[in-house]
């Protein structure tokens, strides 16, 4: 019976990289919009290079906007009240 190293299979997956997809297409609309002057295969790489860290800035400003929100709710319920 030959057993596998279950230790070494999980410790690759927890250092690869995890697809963001929808913020890999958003790049590209945004590329598109400006235009492609680097090139479609340039643009294609650099969006796949930069998505994850583009979406961990879109969840930060997701949750900026939600702070926003709730410290308004709360104003206004604070000025309603009294």
């Amino acid at each position: 019976m030959k057993t596998k190293n279950k230790s070494s299979n999980s410790l690759l997956t927890k250092h690869l990289p995890t697809k963001k997809t929808p913020t890999y297409y958003h790049c590209l609309a945004q590329k598109a919009t400006i235009g492609l002057k680097a090139g479609v295969a340039k643009c294609c790489k650099t969006c796949k290079e930069q998505s994850p860290n583009l979406a961990i800035q879109r969840t930060k400003q997701i949750n900026k906007v939600a702070n926003s929100y709730k410290q308004l709710g709360i104003s206004l319920s604070k000025l309603l009240i009294t």
